[in-house]
């Protein structure tokens, strides 16, 4: 039986985005590595938020070519509303995520949650 403080720690494993991004899932997973919910949980949020990050860094490092093109196109405003998608359907996952921990639920998203939960099981 999962306690409250077990649900409260695993759904900070998703909002710690907005504190201490993919290192505090980190921490939890070093740290609180014996409780297999708290685990799942972590590796699920950690991957969710590496690979926000190596989406963001790639769109970063390449903006003058992006921009370029899509400003020379005519397609900047596509590329804005994109953005603004993923960005937000991120956030949305991050606080799905952390309130089906709060109630206890494991839940696993569709890729990231099979990898979490077998590395999760070792």
């Amino acid at each position: 039986m999962k306690t409250k403080i077990e649900n409260i720690v695993a759904s900070l494993s998703y909002l710690s985005f907005f504190v201490f991004p993919v290192f505090a899932p980190l921490i939890f997973i070093i740290i609180l590595s014996r409780d297999k919910f708290i685990l799942f949980h972590s590796i699920q949020a950690f991957f969710i938020q590496l690979i926000f990050y190596i989406i963001a860094i790639e769109l970063l490092t390449n903006k003058e070519y992006i921009l370029r093109y899509l400003i020379e196109n005519g397609n900047f405003d596509l590329f804005v509303y994109i953005t603004s998608f993923g960005f937000i359907i991120f956030l949305a996952s991050l606080i799905f995520g952390a309130y089906k921990a709060s109630i206890g639920e494991k839940f696993k998203f569709p890729i990231i949650g099979k990898i979490a939960e077998k590395i999760s099981s070792l």
